[in-house]
């Protein structure tokens, strides 16, 4: 069971694709030898991730020390490449809502990310009502390097508001981090679990590491299938052409931003997917999106990534994006997971409305809407590329998030900008912390 790619409606030549992946051979071959490099010292160090069983081993572990029926809610704390990854896998499962669901299905995750009064009330209520016995709540503390100022705002004020309930919560506490950043150092003084990240991972390239492998696990995900799919996403690296779809869709983004097309819209058409574009966006601005690339000429390269979804935004967007300038590029994503499905009825209360959805089931539906919006993209000559998610479990997930990261690599080095840094972002963390220091 794979995730399918189908290029055929992308409107390139095939030699002129196969051009261009022959420009990538020399880097493919570096990218199978980074496979092999469990040092973490190569940009790419990333690609080992799903192979290294020692993240994996010390996540579950650590896990296992604290799942029990007490525990209800974990509090992750972290921003962008911290949580997104996890994000993405944790409500494709389980849904965006999942926090606020009544159902009884703990322990639940909830997600602490930006420093907005309505959240930090929300989580002080959910605090207040919800949990009664400190057993019943792990905090997760993510930054590379402490140095984030919502993080570690954010998690002063979670912690505070348990310590205020609890008093003595540090064994509650688990901080993932540099080996040896100040933030390690700071969290070992108070007592606190550490797990440590590899060093040439960026956040955004983290999510097979303890970033994600930890609160995964412990929320009951196999963690184990999730790195499994993300291997067989690494063993398509093997073969060079057209059976790479991460090389192949690298190409076609390439030389459709070449041509002008320089907006990419991940059309996604099942709303629990809406966090994978989301994690995707800031892995597109954050690797290619470059004031400057790798010989230090000024170039202000990027793709503009922007998420979609079906059929919502076929009644807010779809109008601009066919009718509009011609400059997007579209990846339709859709799994066709009949695990739940409803049915419509044959006699329909509001007949009369709408013809043909007597008896026709939920993904029946959405199934024609997505042929309907590809026909009338087709009519139109806008280009198109189909990602097909068989069913929506860790496995699947796991290999397309892995096909994204790959992909990622091979763009910026048709684009020859560094996939792996990202020195802009520090611009207005730089100022922020200016403005409150001054303040």
């Amino acid at each position: 069971m794979k995730v399918n790619f189908d290029f055929k409606n992308v409107g390139i030549l095939e030699d002129k694709i196969e051009a261009e992946e022959s420009k990538l051979l020399d880097y493919t071959d570096h990218l199978k030898n980074v496979l092999k490099d469990n040092s973490y010292l190569l940009n790419e160090a990333s690609l080992y991730l799903p192979f290294d069983t020692n993240f994996s081993s010390e996540s579950l572990k650590l896990a296992e020390s604290y799942k029990s029926e007490k525990l209800k809610y974990i509090f992750i704390i972290g921003i962008g490449g911290s949580n997104l990854g996890t994000m993405a896998i944790y409500n494709a499962i389980y849904g965006t809502l999942d926090a606020l669901n009544p159902e009884k299905r703990f322990p639940k995750l909830v997600f602490v990310e930006t420093t907005s009064a309505k959240l930090i009330n929300d989580i002080y209520k959910l605090i207040d009502n919800q949990i009664h016995t400190i057993d019943e709540f792990i905090v997760n503390i993510i930054s590379k390097s402490g140095g984030t100022t919502e993080t570690i705002a954010l998690a002063e004020l979670v912690i505070r508001k348990l310590e205020s309930r609890f008093m003595k919560i540090s064994d509650r506490i688990v901080v993932t981090t540099d080996k040896s950043s100040k933030f390690e150092s700071l969290a070992l003084s108070k007592e606190y679990k550490v797990l440590s990240l590899p060093p040439k991972v960026g956040g955004r390239y983290s999510v097979f590491s303890n970033v994600g492998l930890f609160p995964l696990a412990l929320a009951g995900l196999d963690i184990g299938r999730l790195l499994d799919g993300a291997k067989v996403a690494l063993v398509d690296l093997v073969n060079t052409y057209g059976s790479n779809p991460s090389l192949r869709s690298a190409v076609i983004r390439f030389l459709y931003k070449e041509e002008g097309k320089v907006i990419n819209n991940q059309f996604y058409f099942n709303p629990e997917l809406e966090y994978c574009g989301k994690w995707y966006r800031q892995l597109m601005g954050e690797s290619i999106g470059k004031q400057n690339d790798v010989d230090g000429n000024k170039v202000n390269a990027g793709i503009a990534p922007i998420v979609s979804i079906g059929s919502t935004d076929l009644h807010s967007m779809v109008q601009l994006y066919i009718g509009g300038p011609k400059n997007i590029l579209t990846y339709f994503v859709y799994s066709p997971d009949t695990q739940i499905n409803q049915k419509l009825p044959d006699n329909l209360n509001l007949e009369g409305l709408v013809n043909s959805i007597e008896n026709k089931t939920t993904v029946d539906l959405m199934d024609a809407i997505l042929k309907g919006t590809k026909s009338a993209y087709t009519k139109n000559n806008l280009p198109f590329v189909e990602i097909e998610i068989p069913i929506i479990d860790q496995y699947t997930l796991g290999m397309y998030l892995q096909y994204q990261m790959l992909e990622m690599m091979y763009l910026a080095k048709l684009m020859n900008v560094n996939a792996f840094d990202q020195p802009n972002v520090e611009d207005y963390k730089i100022e922020t912390k200016n403005i409150l220091a001054s303040a």
